[in-house]
């Protein structure tokens, strides 16, 4: 489902787990990361995991390691300010940038009870409303973060 949905840019796929990003994200955000296992994308810094795990069916927005540490830090915060804003929150029980992989989310969107199986199109309907809303949330995202990356250029710069 995910791998035909045109908005997005597929990093990675297995079995229970998709990791993409919005196409929109691809030319305005700065190219800082630094997680090689990317193939397509090495210097993408902030993704999106779809996984099945546990009987859950989770949208995990994730903020990796960056070459600018100070800016990532940055970044992370200005993000997960106004949770309402993008959608992102500081997830995690330690609730705090972590140095290499910082989840910034961690979205339920479907739980399977031991002796139930929704039907596909259900849990694929879901799915699709949540990538929707975060889509519709982030489209002002490169927007908000201009100034920080900026700001973060002309110091590398002086």
């Amino acid at each position: 489902m995910l791998e035909s949905d045109g908005r997005l840019v597929i990093l990675s796929s297995a079995r229970k787990s998709i990791i993409f990003i919005p196409k929109v994200w691809r030319n305005v955000l700065p190219p800082i990361g630094q997680h090689s296992t990317h193939e397509q994308m090495p210097d993408a810094w902030i993704d999106v995991l779809v996984q099945a795990r546990g009987g859950d069916l989770r949208l995990r927005p994730t903020v990796r390691a960056a070459a600018d540490s100070a800016l990532r830090e940055k970044i992370i915060e200005r993000l997960a300010r106004k949770p309402d804003e993008f959608g992102f929150r500081m997830a995690g029980k330690a609730k705090r940038v972590a140095p290499t992989m910082t989840r910034i989310g961690n979205d339920l969107i479907y739980r399977w009870s031991n002796d139930e199986l929704a039907p596909d199109e259900d849990v694929q309907k879901l799915l699709a409303e949540r990538i929707d809303n975060l889509l519709e949330k982030t489209a002002k995202l490169p927007d908000a973060l201009r100034p920080i990356v900026d700001h973060g250029r002309a110091g590398q710069t002086a």
